[in-house]
């Protein structure tokens, strides 16, 4: 019987991506214990790798792997935009992926098999799951958007500073005067759901606001919004104003807002979260803090590009800041 890399994995009690970093010379570096127990499983099972495929593994391919979660997801599709923009003007193809939290793993090992030469992923969001699919990625990953706490200091990584950005549009709330900001927050199983009401509630502390003052969970979906927004706007005292942790979640809000024949911004004035460009035709036009997609392509492909020349230098993450856009959502531009 023919012996596989996954026989030598098993051998070595280590995973098949790590077989070929031993065998290939990379691209990721293999720790010198893990090295010796591959290299002695190869000896005791007499492993002979396929020379021709490993020369074919080799071959730059002139594209790379973009991993999307929900591509229903306005912003996640303006984004997949601005980085296929990017790749183009540097000349390389994008071969594009959608997955939920389940399939993760499996999609990003099937960029391996289509001799991708790196993939940009953005979580579904983050798990157990997450790290082992970037421990066995079978080729350089630069992790965005949604980055695991612990990620940026083994992986490459690129992200709005979703903190700061939240902190800084619920301070322009209560520079509005409101002493009410309240929060629709995202999923808390989301990195970048815990950092925007992290964000919220330091700037709360920021400015001593203590009181009158709640936070509401939902899904980053319209629907979501509709229906927290419904739970929030039953405990408000008017005026007040809200943070949203999404331009999505927002545009649910606004709904119920206008169901109660309230006004935005008169009785609820809205900031949000992700600049997507249905913010602007929304009525009032949302307030948002807008993320600079075309900045995180190029950081992300930037990353990438050196990851692939030189495999074994120390990881990086850039942080972005999010960009005010403030409209008539929050009372910017009210009599």
């Amino acid at each position: 019987m023919k012996v596989t890399r996954a026989d030598v994995a098993r051998r070595a009690q280590t995973s098949p991506s790590v077989v070929s970093y031993v065998l290939n010379g990379g691209p990721r570096p293999v720790a010198p214990a893990t090295r010796a127990r591959v290299e002695a499983a190869i000896r005791d099972l007499g492993y002979r790798p396929n020379r021709v495929a490993q020369a074919l593994r080799r071959t730059r391919s002139g594209f790379l792997g973009l991993l999307m979660p929900d591509g229903g997801n306005p912003f996640f599709a303006e984004l997949a935009n601005a980085i296929e923009t990017e790749a183009a003007r540097r000349g390389k193809l994008l071969f594009l992926l959608h997955s939920d939290g389940g399939e993760e793993g499996e999609r990003l090992a099937a960029m391996g098999d289509v001799r991708a030469e790196g993939v940009l992923w953005v979580p579904h969001h983050e798990s157990p799951s997450t790290a082992s699919a970037l421990a066995n990625a079978p080729c350089p990953v630069v992790v965005l958007d949604r980055v695991p706490a612990d990620a940026t200091a083994r992986y490459d990584s690129v992200a709005v500073d979703h903190h700061q950005g939240a902190r800084l549009a619920t301070s322009h709330l209560v520079e509005h005067g409101f002493r009410q900001v309240s929060c629709l927050s995202g999923p808390s199983e989301t990195i970048v759901g815990r950092d925007r009401a992290a964000g919220w509630r330091q700037a709360l502390a920021d400015h001593g606001v203590t009181e009158g003052v709640w936070e509401v969970p939902a899904d980053f979906t319209p629907e979501g919004g509709r229906a927290a927004g419904n739970e929030l706007l039953d405990r408000l005292t008017f005026p007040a104003a809200v943070f949203v942790a999404s331009d999505r979640q927002a545009l649910g809000l606004l709904r119920a807002v206008r169901e109660r024949g309230l006004d935005v911004p008169r009785d609820v004035a809205i900031v949000s979260f992700d600049g997507t460009d249905v913010s602007a035709y929304t009525t009032p036009p949302l307030s948002t803090m807008r993320q600079p997609l075309p900045a995180l392509a190029a950081g992300a492909l930037t990353l990438l590009e050196e990851r692939i020349r030189d495999p074994y230098r120390p990881a990086r993450h850039i942080a972005l800041p999010a960009e005010p856009v403030f409209r008539t959502s929050c009372g910017c531009g009210q009599p």
